[in-house]
């Protein structure tokens, strides 16, 4: 949130995102790029809703602005930070590990050594919210089963066939957006729901819905 797109715009995402009636919502970073934003937060971010909780991780533009402020605003909206941290989480009867890597901006990333080890069934679940996706050598690392990642737009301009010119990703386009399984690891890159600069060509921002099952369904 810079200012450049109406506060109406995030409202109308949360409302989008509440409608969807998710389990959890992740939000990988890049939140507030003018500290004028802040006062937007109560109304926006702070009304989302998830039964399990509503978590995030901080990106490379939130060091633009006064963080620990940041922290606090959403704090007081009911966000939790998951930024070098693990929680063990139950939602419904699944066990799930969530965990928070910012780096190379914020450090330390989750020490995973915290988290207990898969038993027999797979659990807990271990989902990490990175903000770039170049953390999958981690989540490959410390076994993460799911990878929410952020940070390169998609590539904000992609061509037909080519798909997206550039990203700001030690991977280039690679990664830019979608699924991808790497080894052991599932990773999401989403394009986002905005951007400093209001300028995209066949890249539309989303709000990306995942529904996890067994693998034998």
């Amino acid at each position: 949130m810079s200012g450049r797109i109406t506060k109406a715009y995030y409202e109308y995402v949360v409302g989008a995102v509440n409608g969807c009636e998710p389990d959890i919502v992740a939000i990988t970073g890049d939140i507030v790029d003018r500290e004028k934003c802040f006062d937007w937060i109560p109304d926006t971010l702070g009304r989302l809703r998830a039964a399990g909780g509503v978590f995030y991780v901080l990106g490379n533009h939130d060091r633009r602005i006064n963080h620990e402020r940041l922290m606090a605003a959403l704090d007081d909206a009911g966000l939790i930070h998951l930024g070098g941290r693990v929680r063990l989480e139950t939602i419904g009867n699944l066990r799930i590990a969530l965990a928070g890597n910012e780096l190379p901006w914020f450090g330390p990333a989750a020490d995973m050594a915290q988290c207990p080890l898969h038993d027999s069934a797979g659990l807990p679940l271990r989902v990490a919210l990175a903000h770039s996706p170049d953390q999958i050598g981690w989540a490959r690392a410390n076994n993460i089963d799911l990878l929410l990642a952020g940070h390169v737009h998609g590539g904000q301009i992609c061509l037909p066939i080519l798909g997206a010119l550039t990203a700001p990703s030690m991977h280039g386009v690679r990664y830019a957006a979608g699924t991808f399984s790497v080894e052991s690891t599932v990773m999401h890159v989403s394009r986002g729901t905005s951007n400093l600069t209001p300028l995209r060509w066949n890249c539309p921002p989303e709000i990306a819905v995942l529904d996890l099952r067994p693998g034998n369904e």
